[in-house]
């Protein structure tokens, strides 16, 4: 999904595994690398850790992504069917096959 400016895109979504009512976000580059995960109290908070809203976690974006990128949020009911984003998740998964 690298645009023709050699932007990376990075996809955030709230995996909510947390049974406490928590958030749980998580940032994953195309390439499949985890950038950043966060534990947030709502969706908006989400939104602001992950670096939606705010500056937050974009040093480890550029340190990884130098020639830019782009974040796009996937709303949890569509992140089964995201297909970019599942294919950075079978990237990641190859790469760490007994992780999680």
């Amino acid at each position: 999904m690298t645009t023709e400016s050699n932007k990376k895109t990075i996809f955030i979504w709230d995996n909510n595994e947390e049974q406490s009512g928590d958030r749980h976000g998580i940032a994953l580059c195309e390439d499949g690398v985890v950038l950043a995960e966060h534990v947030s109290s709502s969706l908006d908070w989400l939104k602001h850790d992950m670096g939606l809203t705010s500056e937050w976690k974009h040093e480890a974006y550029r340190t990884h992504c130098p020639q830019g990128y782009q974040l796009v949020f996937v709303d949890q009911h569509m992140v089964a069917s995201h297909e970019a984003l599942n294919v950075a998740y079978k990237l990641s998964r190859l790469a760490h096959p007994n992780f999680g």
